[in-house]
């Protein structure tokens, strides 16, 4: 059951409804709140108080992410509130675990110690967790997620940060499992200042387990370093997400990129950070070729920078004969909008990409 709690939509509460109704049928939950509607946080903590105070809890999936158009002031959600009620509805101590799938990746709840030792103590059955939220503790730390790989042997995706994971949880993931680990997305906010990773991947690497490895990075111009560093080669790179400021220089890279992981290389996000269209350089729209020509394998190619019409077209040929999705912009798409010759006036909204 997916409850999408926005006045937009449900004006009158008839999710609410639902969940009075129907609470001893309910399995899988998803909670979709617009948060910058107060009525949509009172209905949305209404539902999580009722589901945690069922006399038998029986949820398989619960996943809980903001909806809306998202910008920086995330803030403004009732954070506090929403982990005070989650990490009561995850306490299942007096019940027996039934929870596989806790997704709160699309939303700013903040993670800390106690809900990850409270999934990993008593979600014995879970077999996705993501918990790539915008917030997270800074005392939470690897030997946080090696509890939870080790004490729940169904796991098989997992959503991470960089600085939670080390050569420890990777040998956890790819030794002496129940369920055969298949998934692992890291982000990296910012990647100036931190570790090579070639010890953290080399067992990964090594053993040959078949688990798919997505990476997700924020580029920001000015920055040291390069995103090559965080990924040795022989890695199973299946999925890149890069989240790039408009002047941050990145095609180099990306060629690189398309050269190494060519075989495994499946999905790819190229999302700029700026309010409105903006042109792909020709560095970047060379790239985009490689990536294209040179990934065989290649499923979804996302990019909101504007293409020049002829890279669009060429892009568009290149796939033509395979399965693989193009959401991409033509800057004859934007003709109307001189912008991208006169910034002064008013631009196009870009389209915005949410991560996986």
């Amino acid at each position: 059951m997916i409850i999408k709690i926005d006045e937009e939509i449900d004006q009158d509460g008839k999710a609410i409804s639902c969940i009075d109704q129907f609470w001893f049928a309910i399995r899988d939950v998803e909670i979709h709140v617009n948060y910058l509607q107060q009525t949509s946080h009172d209905r949305a903590f209404y539902v999580m108080d009722k589901l945690a105070s069922l006399p038998q809890r029986t949820l398989r999936k619960f996943v809980f992410r903001y909806i809306g158009f998202l910008v920086s002031a995330m803030g403004f959600a009732p954070n506090q509130q929403y982990l005070r009620r989650i990490t009561k509805l995850l306490d299942y101590e007096e019940q027996e675990m039934a929870l596989e799938v806790v997704d709160l990746n699309h939303c700013n709840v903040k993670i800390t110690k106690k809900l990850i030792s409270l999934v990993s103590e008593q979600h014995k059955c879970l077999r996705v967790l993501c918990l790539q939220t915008t917030a997270v503790d800074s005392d939470v730390e690897p030997s946080d997620f090696l509890s939870v790989i080790q004490l729940c042997p169904y796991l098989e995706e997992l959503h991470t940060f960089y600085h939670c994971v080390d050569h420890k949880v990777i040998e956890a993931i790819c030794v002496g499992r129940s369920q055969p680990f298949r998934f692992l997305s890291v982000a990296h906010f910012g990647i100036s200042g931190k570790s090579s990773p070639v010890d953290t991947w080399k067992h990964l690497i090594d053993s040959q387990a078949q688990v798919e490895i997505e990476l997700k990075f924020e580029l920001v111009l000015g920055e040291p370093g390069s995103i090559l560093e965080f990924m040795p080669v022989g890695l199973p790179l299946a999925s890149l997400h890069l989240t790039v400021s408009e002047k941050r220089e990145f095609g180099i890279e990306l060629r690189s990129i398309a050269s190494q992981f060519s075989a495994t290389l499946r999905h790819v996000t190229v999302r700029c950070t700026a309010d409105d269209v903006e042109r792909a350089s020709d560095d970047l729209e060379a790239a985009l070729t490689c990536l294209v020509s040179n990934c065989n394998r290649l499923e979804n190619l996302h990019c909101n920078f504007a293409l020049k019409s002829e890279v669009f077209r060429e892009l568009r040929a290149a796939t033509s004969d395979r399965r693989c999705t193009l959401d991409i912009l033509s800057e004859s798409e934007t003709k109307e909008t001189p912008e991208l010759e006169k910034p002064k006036k008013e631009k196009k909204k870009r389209r915005w990409w949410k991560w996986r």
